[in-house]
């Protein structure tokens, strides 16, 4: 287990991580949530492997800062979340 888990299940009950898998700390124990991190993982590697065949500064730099944007561009659910938002209003 992980330690991400085993903090959040200390500090949030099992029932209430289950019953709203929209919080912010419920959706990360979600199957598809930890679908998307074993998706995040394998472009860090294809990442590391290009930023390996090229360990120049720059190139190093870049590909690391667009795998991060792209890392958290894709984890994020901000347009299921402003759906959210925009039909409360």
């Amino acid at each position: 287990m992980r330690t991400v888990e085993r903090i959040m299940r200390m500090l949030v009950p099992a029932e209430q991580v289950r019953a709203d898998p929209s919080h912010p700390l419920g959706r990360m124990l979600t199957r598809e949530y930890r679908q998307r991190r074993e998706v995040v993982r394998q472009f860090w590697l294809v990442a590391c492997g290009a930023m390996l065949l090229m360990p120049v500064l720059h190139w190093v730099v870049v590909v690391g800062l667009f795998t991060t944007f792209v890392s958290f561009m894709y984890l994020d659910e901000a347009p299921v979340l402003a759906e959210q938002w925009f039909d409360r209003r």
